[in-house]
């Protein structure tokens, strides 16, 4: 079993001493001669305004989350199942091909296999000699059969149609951010889904947040988890993509660990796909300063800021005692930092 990882960011590592005073360059500055703008909140006390919780093995078991299970995705599949491509402007249909006659002399058209230089571009309503011009945009290939077949019943006995498109070139979605190929996609006869499109891109670069992806549909925006889909099988989070949809993946600039204070490297430390538990990010310090003698203890700082700023706290302060080594092992399973 993946062992918990801290994942929301930014998050600030702090180990610090019980007793005695820890002064930092520049940590003080006169405001002697400066012009100080005092605010109407300059009064504000601090300690009401974050939540500390004393971090116990039962706490810990608490908070870690609850394991994701594989859902199917109802509504996707009901848009995969219902999905039609609808020709638009810049599509090249095939010249209807396949026409026949039930009857001793056979009618048959010898138009040749169209590709993008032999078949209609719909910049222009399509025609053929015989059924004149058919007016296609905004239609289902089974819909321009259908027209096509009803106007050459006029001339022709049971006449048998078949139209197929050449190009997929009118109707695209947009994958940009970390991939390994960002770009168009075409929107073809075949369903896309934002997997699909992730999948054609080459998949993620190793500097990309996929706990933050964003779809971008008819003006709104929805953020997207692929740790939960990918990793985890929630189909919940795939979605069907359409015309002029936009996905994007973000660098994972902002899912960084802080580490300061009583440690021998004060770090600024990025994590990967996997996350970083806390003892993974005292490790990469260089672990903790033992000069100071004294009790110990280490203060994991989430920020609130993304969960609206509950009861007024813009941050929850998790304190851990290290004053004896094996708190460590504690450490190794503190649950992820959305708390």
């Amino acid at each position: 079993m993946m062992k918990s990882k801290m994942k929301l960011m930014p998050l600030l590592v702090s180990v610090t001493l019980i007793s005695g005073c820890t002064v930092l360059p520049g940590s003080n500055m006169s405001t002697m001669g400066k012009d100080v703008i005092k605010q109407q909140d300059a009064d504000f006390d601090l300690d009401k305004m974050v939540n500390v919780y004393p971090l116990t093995p039962r706490l810990i078991d608490q908070l870690r989350p609850r394991p994701n299970v594989a859902r199917p995705n109802m509504t996707l599949e009901s848009e995969i199942a219902n999905y039609q491509y609808r020709v638009g402007p810049g599509t090249f249909l095939m010249s209807p091909s396949g026409i026949t006659r039930n009857s001793p002399r056979q009618l048959v058209s010898t138009a040749a296999p169209a590709t993008p230089a032999t078949g209609y571009s719909l910049t222009a309503p399509c025609s053929t000699r015989i059924s004149g011009k058919v007016h296609v945009v905004g239609k289902t290939l089974a819909e321009i059969r259908s027209d096509i077949t009803g106007r050459l019943a006029t001339y022709i006995a049971d006449p048998q149609v078949d139209v197929n498109i050449a190009a997929f070139r009118s109707q695209k979605a947009y994958i940009s951010g970390q991939v390994n190929k960002s770009g168009q996609q075409a929107i073809t006869n075949v369903p896309l889904t934002i997997l699909d499109a992730i999948n054609a891109a080459g998949g993620l670069t190793d500097t990309a947040d996929w706990r933050n992806v964003v779809l971008t549909h008819n003006g709104r925006e929805e953020r997207i988890s692929l740790q939960a889909l990918m990793q985890n099988g929630d189909l919940n989070q795939n979605r069907l993509l359409y015309p002029g949809d936009i996905l994007y993946v973000p660098r994972n600039d902002d899912l960084k660990v802080f580490v300061m204070g009583e440690v021998k490297k004060q770090s600024t430390l990025k994590m990967d796909f996997s996350g970083m538990t806390l003892t993974e990010a005292l490790g990469n310090a260089e672990g903790i300063d033992m000069t100071h003698l004294q009790r110990q203890r280490h203060l994991c700082h989430s920020s609130a800021e993304r969960r609206g700023r509950r009861n007024g706290k813009i941050a929850n302060i998790y304190q851990l005692d290290m004053s004896d080594a094996t708190s460590l092992v504690m450490a190794d399973r503190i649950p992820p930092a959305t708390l």
